[in-house]
């Protein structure tokens, strides 16, 4: 199996008629105005937005189905883990092409700088994780008036 991309966005759209899927706004930097009285002490802040990371895996075993795990961890300037998400997922039989679109609400933040978010598969009947992708996200933070 092989990961080919993954991609921070703030939303995707599958077309029905054709599964072509329209990537939009994608981004590699947030501005974010937060309140001085919020910002303390480097603790995590959950910032409201919605974005979506998704990803293209590829395979040639095509005669079964497989389980794969996609995993991101997020690290923040400082190389802190401050989130985790992980989804098992499906791989039809018969098929050699698998999106996988992570849908998420909210960013924990601790600090301005740059972020990462670390791509992680774990194949069927793997017990550890491979890197497959990082994706910079650099976080500036200015003061809410």
């Amino acid at each position: 199996m092989k990961h080919v991309w993954s991609i921070l966005c703030e939303k995707t759209i599958i077309d029905i008629d054709t599964n072509s899927l329209n990537i939009h706004n994608c981004f590699d930097e947030l501005n974010i105005n937060i309140d001085k009285k919020e910002r303390n002490n480097n603790k995590k802040i959950l910032i409201p937005v919605n974005f979506e990371i998704i990803h293209l895996l590829f395979d040639k075993k095509i005669n079964q189905i497989r389980n794969p795990e996609i995993k991101i961890e997020l690290y923040d300037p400082e190389n802190k883990n401050i989130g985790n998400f992980s989804e098992l997922v499906t791989f039809p039989k018969q098929k050699r092409r698998l999106r996988i679109r992570t849908k998420m609400n909210n960013l924990p933040i601790t600090v301005e700088g740059t972020y990462n978010f670390l791509i992680k598969l774990k194949e069927d009947k793997e017990k550890k994780y491979k890197k497959v992708s990082e994706i910079p996200l650099d976080i500036k933070i200015s003061d809410k008036k």
